[in-house]
């Protein structure tokens, strides 16, 4: 599920999965509906809604990022696949600046608690155990510290099963 969600992100589709991964049966993921837990609840996930929406986004960043994608169009070679994908690459890098924002942010954050960050991740962290905090209040400062530096609502959700909280 994670390549085909990945996928999605950047702009792909199902075939790729599907050739890596055919069904015998001859059964698609495209429309699946998953039921999933969530929040002490169930959540249903619509993977084609999903996708609909990831293009939508897609296209609403391109607009808002013209002269960024004319700008890597400029430096390809005409005809290649890296001018064809100017506009995911363009994506890709804003979104990667935002997922550094949000990761200093939370960095800065574990230092002022004297947590020891462990491991980076695109916009997470690994970080020692508190000794006083648990693990949802560290979640809590560093979802509020994220969302401070990045303007837009990030939730950190603490590992309560690993000897380190995954942020």
């Amino acid at each position: 599920m994670k390549m085909i969600t990945n996928g999605y992100e950047m702009g792909g589709s199902l075939d790729a999965w599907a050739r890596k991964f055919s069904s015998p049966h001859k059964r698609s993921v495209k429309d699946m509906v998953a039921t999933v837990p969530h929040n002490g609840g169930t959540l249903r996930f619509n993977l084609a809604a999903y996708h609909q929406a990831q293009k939508e986004g897609a296209k609403w960043m391109e607009t808002k990022s013209q002269s960024m994608v004319e700008h890597i169009r400029a430096h390809t070679g005409t005809g290649s696949r890296a001018r064809e994908k100017a506009s995911q690459t363009a994506q890709s890098y804003i979104l990667q600046e935002a997922e550094a924002v949000s990761r200093f942010a939370k960095i800065s954050r574990c230092e002022s608690l004297g947590l020891r960050v462990t491991n980076l991740q695109h916009d997470g962290i690994t970080t020692t155990l508190h000794p006083s905090l648990s693990h949802e209040q560290v979640a809590a400062h560093l979802s509020r510290a994220a969302t401070a530096g990045s303007g837009y609502r990030v939730v950190v959700v603490g590992a309560t099963d690993a000897p380190e909280v995954v942020n």
